[in-house]
């Protein structure tokens, strides 16, 4: 796996890579699947999955050297299909990346305004516990990771990283293509 900086050094020396993605065809036989013809997609940089991580990736990439050609490949339809859960944010992260990012519209969620611990007993009955200081969440947000999502998508072409959704295909990668 590149990291930030030796993608950036890479494309910036000019070895870029290429990613072909190949397609399958209809079987010419039951059960004989036949390769459709290669799409091909030269980008500096391929990040793998749409979610938080993979998102904030390119965005960076684009914020350290915007001559970047930075491609995201998600597998579901859309930016988001796949992130489906609620999140506790602590947003400092967001904070850094994108200085801003509650003033810009993004789904911030609520703050965290009250938190306990329980320990559930088997009859239905609950017990109080004090909350150990790894699991306060004040200041943090409750939010839709998959409205989140969405929104880091749209800040990420934005910034001219192309986001392609609905690729579920095998990946090749040739460092030096001809």
């Amino acid at each position: 796996m590149w990291s930030v900086r030796a993608a950036a050094a890479a494309a910036a020396a000019g070895r870029g890579a290429a990613f072909r993605a190949r397609g399958l065809a209809a079987a010419r036989e039951p059960g004989e699947l036949e390769l459709g013809p290669r799409e091909a997609l030269e980008c500096d940089v391929c990040v793998v999955g749409a979610g938080p991580a993979g998102l904030a990736s390119a965005i960076r990439l684009k914020q350290l050297d915007d001559s970047l050609a930075v491609t995201v490949l998600e597998k579901g339809g859309e930016v988001g299909a796949h992130v489906l859960s609620g999140n506790v944010l602590e947003p400092r992260a967001l904070d850094e990346l994108l200085p801003g990012w509650r003033e810009q519209g993004a789904p911030a969620g609520v703050e965290v305004s009250e938190e306990a611990s329980f320990f559930l007993a088997a009859g239905g009955g609950a017990v109080p516990l004090p909350t150990p200081p790894p699991m306060h969440n004040a200041g943090n947000r409750v939010v839709s990771l998959s409205r989140l999502v969405r929104w880091l998508g749209e800040r990420a072409e934005e910034l001219g990283v192309e986001v392609r959704g609905g690729v579920s295909r095998s990946i090749t990668h040739t460092p030096n293509p001809p």
